[in-house]
């Protein structure tokens, strides 16, 4: 029970990238519609996970401080920004249901591609848990109405 919790957790980190305390400024998007990979694995996995979906988004930036639902336990530090580059380590203290998860957050930008990779650890009934999910993005075109 604790490993599927923290696995969403993590999953959930991956794509909110959670930014408390306005650290890090908003990424432009272009509006259209996006085809992205998602690869996940961790160290009790035997494959990794694959997903993808093509989204039409509509949105013209990315707040990463508004995708993860307000925590308090949360804390991010070493914050490195440029115009096409984020970089970002968080810990998220446990509160009994989870364990204490660290990360360390890259997001690669341009104007028609991302890609992002986090690192996340934590310790699971004593046993060291380490995932990786890398996020790859590319712009497709306008959205069809």
């Amino acid at each position: 029970m604790i490993i599927s919790r923290l696995i969403i957790f993590l999953s959930v980190l991956a794509f909110t990238s959670s930014v408390y305390g306005s650290q890090i400024k908003s990424i432009p998007v272009l509006p259209g519609k996006w085809h992205s990979k998602v690869t996940s694995s961790h160290n009790m996995l035997k494959e990794p996970i694959v997903k993808e979906d093509t989204p039409c988004v509509d949105k013209t930036e990315f707040n990463p401080e508004d995708m993860l639902p307000k925590q308090d336990n949360c804390t991010i530090s070493n914050v490195k920004q440029k115009s096409d580059y984020l970089e970002y380590d968080m810990t998220c203290a446990g509160d009994g249901q989870t364990p204490t998860v660290n990360a360390h957050v890259v997001l690669k930008h341009q104007k028609k591609s991302y890609e992002m990779n986090m690192v996340g650890s934590a310790t699971v009934e004593g046993k060291e848990y380490k995932s990786t999910v890398d996020v790859v993005g590319n712009y497709v075109g306008p959205c069809e109405n």
